[in-house]
């Protein structure tokens, strides 16, 4: 039996037409939400149950940071800089670019074992403060000035 999901899709593609097409085809269309291009993507984290970024490449995304500050349960794929964010069944389920299946068992985990989602939620969260918080960033910056010899007031860090 599946389970009764909405699909909310953030971002603008080549594919979007064939999606919404696909989606038509499928008789779901009313359960897949195209929003498009945002700004500010991190508004929409409050209405998600589960973050999924299924991509094939990848830098560091913005929004997989944002997910965790949001304490959303996150799903990924392996590319690029997230598995040097996220540790699966840590803080987050990884699975291999391409594994349809995998993140198909990945989100039905999170939503039939909540208790174990949590603990991953919580232990994102605790990631995302302790290396990604403004003021780490913030420190972090400050630091590289400082190694290549930019002279700067140190005086914010104790604030």
């Amino acid at each position: 039996m599946g389970l009764d999901v909405k699909l909310l899709l953030i971002g603008e593609g080549p594919l979007r037409e064939e999606l919404t097409m696909l989606a038509t085809f499928l008789g779901i269309e009313d359960k897949v939400f195209f929003t498009g291009y945002r700004d500010k993507a991190a508004s929409y984290m409050h209405y998600m149950d589960i973050y999924v970024i299924s991509s094939l490449t990848e830098g560091l995304p913005m929004t997989l940071l944002e997910a965790m500050k949001t304490k959303v349960p996150i799903i990924a794929t392996t590319v690029g800089g997230i598995p040097d964010v996220l540790e699966h069944e840590k803080d987050a389920l990884l699975v291999s670019p391409h594994d349809i299946s995998g993140l198909v068992a990945a989100i039905e985990r999170i939503v039939h074992d909540l208790p174990a989602s949590s603990i991953r939620v919580e232990a994102a969260y605790e990631k995302f403060i302790e290396n990604y918080s403004s003021r780490k960033m913030a420190l972090a910056y400050s630091d590289v000035y400082k190694n290549v010899g930019f002279p700067i007031d140190n005086t914010w860090r104790n604030a």
